[in-house]
């Protein structure tokens, strides 16, 4: 029978022989001895697997498991979960390291508190520069439900290696890490949510990221098509476990941030989303205008119907106002200049940062500061779309600005529309 530890640390491996030893040293060299580390290889043809086990002739605290073929990342890491035997499992990925010094402080942590499910940890991110940026969402140890914490977020990235799970927890609702090329560790979380009853944060800063690496090399490249099914598979899922939820404002919260996720996919997109021929009999698509044929005419449906009323929503409420603004400049404003349809008048954009002009429809259009925006005779109502995930952020620095100058936006006959707008829009209709 194997020995009880704290921490079962799960790692899913393959071709990663440069990094593995940088992971394993990282958990090892921490003076913390309740823990066991599972490396499940997924048939690496590098020398990874030789490095690995040259660390389990040294210490005993190691396990390896052999997939005969290559399976993939989520059946790697079910796998390292069944054959656990730690309280509490991580999983992490073959090409980061733990931050070494806080294994000790955040495994008293787990002991003093038997009753979370999750345990949420900051982190730190490293550039191919050798540049260390310290991400910190977590200000002191504090507990709280699930939903509490989902709404308290400053920034959520999906990642499994956010957190600590309880293994019995993890038992007891059968939670299993899905198969997917796309969003495994985000619909992971998802499930995790809707059970769990207590969220513990944690203000240390446990894994350090490699952002040069793009994450680990079991997950296979994908095209878009498959990124968009993916997509919505993830919402059937989550769909399928709404009845388990405690409150559907999880379930909403995980369709929100799937949508934000795939958001440039979706609504900037080939402006013919319904192509009018009517079988491309591709099986490699290369074109937005092939791929989303192949989604209309894929089993199960939906997908185009759903893509078709997004690009809608956004249409309706930008349709006929004459004066229509983008704020602020940047990747998806570009993209919303190059699909924005006919019935779409961009009078201009607004960026307090950047000058200049771009083209639209063959029209040049100046980009100009809010105060200057303010300066404008407008005989029209306009409407300032703000494009962006920190939506909330720019809209409050525009209120600042009409404090100041003691003015309210029916005065100035201006109406805002963010992307959390938009996405609210989405969710209710999905």
């Amino acid at each position: 029978m194997t020995e009880k530890v704290c921490i079962s640390f799960i790692i899913a491996l393959y071709n990663r022989q440069e990094w593995i030893e940088h992971t394993l040293n990282s958990i090892i060299n921490g003076g913390y001895a309740d823990y066991e580390i599972i490396v499940v290889d997924d048939a690496s043809r590098d020398q990874s697997l030789s490095v690995v086990k040259r660390y389990a002739q040294r210490f005993n605290n190691i396990k390896i498991i052999e997939n005969k073929i290559n399976r993939g990342v989520g059946f790697s890491k079910n796998v390292g979960l069944a054959n656990a035997s730690g309280d509490w499992v991580f999983f992490a990925d073959s090409d980061d390291e733990i931050n070494t010094a806080e294994i000790a402080p955040a495994a008293k942590q787990l002991k003093d508190n038997e009753n979370a499910d999750l345990v949420y940890m900051n982190y730190i991110v490293r550039d191919s520069t050798g540049n260390e940026t310290r991400v910190k969402n977590v200000d002191q140890a504090e507990k709280m439900t699930a939903e509490q914490f989902l709404f308290q977020l400053r920034e959520f990235n999906g990642y499994m290696w956010r957190f600590f799970f309880k293994r019995e927890f993890l038992s007891r609702f059968d939670l299993k890490v899905i198969d997917l090329k796309y969003a495994e560790d985000t619909l992971f979380l998802g499930k995790a949510f809707i059970y769990a009853r207590e969220v513990l944060c944690l203000p240390v800063y446990f894994y350090k990221y490699y952002k040069h690496i793009s994450g680990n090399s079991i997950t296979k490249n994908i095209d878009v098509h498959e990124e968009i099914s993916t997509f919505y598979q993830c919402l059937k899922e989550l769909g399928d476990y709404s009845e388990k939820a405690k409150t559907q404002a999880i379930i909403k919260f995980y369709k929100k941030m799937l949508i934000t996720m795939m958001f440039p996919n979706i609504i900037f997109s080939d402006d013919d989303i319904l192509p009018k021929t009517t079988d491309l009999n591709n099986k490699n698509p290369k074109t937005k205008k092939e791929i989303f044929h192949i989604l209309k005419n894929s089993k199960g449906g939906g997908e185009i119907e759903a893509l078709n009323y997004i690009r809608k929503t956004v249409y309706k409420i930008l349709k006929g106002i004459k004066e229509v603004y983008l704020y602020p400049y940047g990747e998806a404003t570009q993209a919303f200049l190059k699909v924005a349809g006919q019935s779409i008048q961009i009078k201009g954009i607004i960026d307090n940062k950047k000058k200049g002009t771009v083209s639209f429809r063959q029209k040049v259009i100046k980009i100009i500061s809010f105060a200057e925006f303010l300066g404008l005779n407008r005989a029209e109502k306009a409407i300032i779309f703000i494009l962006s995930n920190k939506d909330k952020e720019l809209k409050k620095v525009i209120d600042e600005q009409l404090q100041v100058m003691d003015k309210s936006l029916n005065d100035l006959r201006i109406e805002i529309y963010t992307l959390s707008d938009f996405l609210d829009d989405i969710v209710a209709w999905i």
